[in-house]
């Protein structure tokens, strides 16, 4: 499963909750083309439900996201700039590591 972004390994949730922000994962960077830039995601974007689910940090996001098929539409929510916004991300391939 892929939807081409890169999540920060650096912020956890307590660190998110410490700074004023909801737990979730950071968007470090968004791939052109991706399915992740098709559904409106930015650099800097909190993930914080994925598929239905709470997502408090990377490790969570990334068990999420692979328990996800291919061609699969799922709902996501994303903490920008003290709004939340809620989008679907159809799930791709990608033959390389993501």
């Amino acid at each position: 499963p892929y939807i081409g972004i890169e999540v920060s390994t650096a912020y956890d949730s307590d660190t998110l909750k410490a700074l004023g922000f909801p737990a979730g994962a950071v968007v470090s960077s968004v791939t052109s083309d991706s399915p992740a830039e098709k559904a409106g995601l930015k650099r800097a974007d909190i993930i914080t439900s994925f598929n239905g689910k709470s997502v408090d940090g990377y490790e969570k996001f990334r068990s999420l996201l692979s328990s996800c098929k291919p061609d699969e539409t799922v709902p996501i929510e994303i903490y920008r700039s003290g709004q939340t916004y809620k989008t679907t991300i159809t799930i791709g391939t990608n033959n390389q590591v993501d």
